[in-house]
């Protein structure tokens, strides 16, 4: 029993070593030419073996053997010639790639990608950036244009609905597999310009916090769409926004960089204000902000996308402390689109600043109807406490 155990463990180290070293030949070319000799040397030895043997049967098996080791050999020695052909067009490829990123770089066409910064955001739980980088991981795998599916003089229509579409999406990201399947089927660079622009949506945590490594992965999305189009304008839109919503100096540089190539290149961008207005939020220019906000409002083509830009601008008028204008903001974004829950619910916030708790407690209430939401839920508690002390006891509802 002992001497079984024995024999086993022996073959399985064996089989082990040897297929430890058949992994490790087939990484390489060299290891592949090896391996194929290998193969033929089994083959001939087989083959000698056949000749020399005197049984049928045995020889037979042998003759078996011979041709399983030079089959073997053929597939890895034909193989490596058309797998070093492969690589030789890559690397041919990625030289060529690699020239033209530094020629456009060094014309200032395109820009760097940042680092990530050392310290991830405040207030933001690992969980939180854990899901972002998984939503960049499965969007990378996503093939991009890989298969066309509109005609040509459809694809900048299809293009601007999808965007559109993206845009005036809040709170369920379960909306954008539409439009992520839309830009997945358009030419390049359109259709790297709409993941870019999802994967914007898909790093915001909360307020004007972003994940960075969420970014980082859109502008890898916009540097493709520049890389086959330079100055891409639709590119340098979104790109703004991605570098904008990372507080580190450098992506700020590098954002106010973008801000002057897409004013220079397509001052007239029918998104470009949408994207100042975010520009100047994040950067607590709240003023500049309004303004842009009232030139968006001319551009916008839908209620959805008029409601998404008078809310915007209630919550810069918040920030001014000009509650009232941002009430009249909210609700003139809820009768656009009665269907957005975030909209309802930042409406609480001037009114509770404002002490119209009631009015704060209905929007609440259909904010939840709408969507149950944590934050929501936390608000209504909020405006019910409030509601009490106004009260002195429990509010009759």
């Amino acid at each position: 029993m002992a001497s079984n155990l024995s024999n086993n463990v022996t073959n399985n180290l064996i089989g082990k070593l040897f297929d430890l070293l058949r992994d490790r030949l087939m990484q390489s070319q060299r290891g592949r030419w090896i391996l194929g000799a290998l193969f033929l040397v089994m083959a001939a030895f087989f083959f000698l073996l056949a000749l020399a043997g005197h049984d049928t049967e045995q020889d037979i098996a042998f003759g078996i053997g011979a041709a399983f080791f030079l089959l073997l050999a053929l597939i890895v020695l034909i193989g490596n010639v058309f797998i070093g052909r492969g690589q030789r067009r890559l690397r041919a490829v990625a030289a060529e790639s690699e020239a033209r990123a530094k020629q456009l770089l060094a014309e200032g066409k395109i820009l760097p990608i940042p680092p990530l910064p050392k310290n991830p955001p405040q207030g933001v739980s690992p969980e939180d950036l854990a899901q972002v980088a998984t939503n960049a991981s499965q969007l990378r795998e996503i093939p991009w244009g890989d298969r066309v599916e509109y005609p040509n003089e459809q694809v900048r229509a299809v293009f601007d609905a999808a965007m559109a579409e993206v845009l005036t999406t809040s709170g369920d990201w379960a909306k954008l597999r539409g439009p992520v399947r839309v830009f997945a089927g358009l030419p390049q660079p359109l259709c790297y310009v709409g993941a870019a622009e999802v994967m914007f949506r898909l790093s915001y945590l909360s307020g004007t916090t972003f994940a960075p490594v969420g970014l980082q992965q859109g502008l890898r999305f916009a540097s493709r769409a520049q890389f086959h189009t330079p100055l891409q304008p639709d590119a340098l839109v979104t790109q703004l926004k991605l570098l904008v919503a990372c507080r580190a100096p450098y992506w700020q540089e590098l954002a106010t960089k973008t801000l002057g190539m897409v004013q220079q290149v397509a001052p007239n961008h029918p998104l470009l204000p949408q994207a100042e207005v975010f520009y100047h939020r994040v950067r607590g220019e709240y003023e500049e902000a309004v303004i842009c906000s009232d030139r968006a409002l001319a551009y916008a083509r839908t209620p959805a996308e008029q409601a998404s830009i008078l809310s915007g601008k209630a919550l810069l008028l918040m920030n001014l402390k000009r509650n009232d204008e941002a009430v009249a903001m909210f609700q003139a974004a809820c009768s656009l689109n009665p269907n957005d829950p975030w909209t309802w619910h930042n409406m609480t916030f001037p009114l509770v600043e404002l002490g119209r708790y009631h009015e704060a407690l209905r929007c609440s209430e259909r904010a939840l109807s709408i969507m149950d939401f944590s934050v929501a839920r936390k608000q209504r508690e909020n405006i019910m406490q409030k509601l009490a002390q106004q009260l002195g006891g429990a509010p009759q509802l």
